[in-house]
C-alpha cells in the first residue's frame, strides 16, 4: 500500500501545479487525504484490539506480545531500526530530488517531473514485490548471487541510458 500512496502524492501535486494553483493548495489536498485516512484508522481501531492479551503461536502455546524495551534488547534490532530510518531518508530525498531538480534546473514540465517521482515509487513497490517472490522461491544461500546479478543488470541498463542522453 505504501507504493499506492507514494505514487498518488506526486500525481496530485503535479496536477495541482499544472492547473496553476500553488504548492500550498497541493499540500492542502494531500493533508485532507491523510486526515481522511487517519479518521478511517481510528474508526477501525477496535478491530486491532481483539486479541490484546495473548497470541497463540504455531505450537498452540500462548505468548504475550513483546514490549518496546524487549524488542530493543533483541540483538540487531537497533541497527535494523537505524538502517530502516536511513533507507526512508534516502528514498524521500530521491523522491524530492527527482520531482524538483528536473523542473527547476532542466526545464522539464512540472507534471512530467511529478511523473518521474511516481515512477520511482512504483519501481520501489515493484522491486519489493519481486524481491518477495524471489526470496520465497530460492534458498537463502543463493540470494546474494541473485542480488549480484540483478545489480549488474541494473548497472548495465544505467550505462546504456546514460549513453542515450
Amino acid at each position: 500500500m505504501w507504493g499506492l500512496g507514494a505514487t498518488i502524492g506526486p500525481y496530485v501535486m503535479g496536477t495541482v501545479l499544472t492547473r496553476g494553483a500553488g504548492w500550498n493548495t497541493g499540500y492542502r489536498y494531500i493533508s485532507l487525504l491523510q486526515i481522511g485516512l487517519t479518521v478511517l484508522l481510528f474508526v477501525s481501531l477496535p478491530l486491532w484490539h481483539t486479541n490484546k492479551k495473548t497470541v497463540a503461536d504455531n505450537d498452540g502455546e500462548e505468548t504475550k506480545p513483546l514490549t518496546l524495551r524487549k524488542i530493543l534488547a533483541i540483538p540487531g534490532a537497533k541497527a535494523g531500526m537505524v538502517t530502516f530510518f536511513c533507507y526512508c531518508a534516502m528514498g524521500q530525498t530521491t523522491i524530492l530530488w527527482v520531482s524538483s531538480y528536473p523542473a527547476l534546473h532542466k526545464g522539464v514540465p512540472v507534471d512530467t517531473a511529478a511523473a518521474f517521482a511516481s515512477l520511482f515509487c512504483i519501481g520501489i513497490t515493484a522491486g519489493w514485490a519481486l524481491s518477495g517472490l524471489i526470496a520465497n522461491h530460492i534458498s537463502v544461500s543463493l540470494l546474494p548471487i541473485y542480488l549480484s546479478v540483478i545489480l549488474i543488470v541494473m548497472v548495465i541498463m544505467h550505462e546504456k541510458l546514460l549513453k542515450q542522453v
